[in-house]
């Protein structure tokens, strides 16, 4: 029995919501990036590895990759694709799951931009 219209719609809405708010989770803790006078678009480039940052870097530092260039920036960008789907995955369940993947992923957002601002500053 294929599924009807309106079955898909809701669901692509349903998960639409989810997959915005995780968005706005996961990037807001970075908001700062945009009023800093130099750099800016040097940090703005590297974001799709901002949310994980700081877990990627542990990461390359542990399986001894440099901290620039292709390998650490792969790692960073599947990181971060990985924790976004999972998030998105649990989140699709219902609203109470989407919650805490939202709380899940602005925590570790927070702390990794914590991190990035304390290596800007030094």
């Amino acid at each position: 029995m294929a599924p009807n219209l309106n079955d898909i719609i809701k669901l692509v809405k349903k998960h639409l919501l989810g997959c915005c708010a995780l968005l706005v989770c996961l990037y807001a803790p970075f908001a700062w990036i945009l009023f800093i006078g130099s750099l800016r678009w040097e940090y703005l480039k590297l974001s799709p590895l901002l949310p994980t940052f700081y877990p990627a870097g542990v990461t390359c530092y542990a399986l001894d990759i440099p901290g620039h260039g292709w390998g650490a920036f792969t790692i960073a960008v599947l990181l971060t694709s990985g924790w976004f789907g999972l998030l998105l995955w649990l989140g699709g369940k219902n609203w109470k799951l989407l919650l805490l993947s939202c709380f899940l992923g602005l925590a570790l957002s927070s702390f990794s931009s914590f991190v990035l601002y304390h290596v800007y500053l030094m």
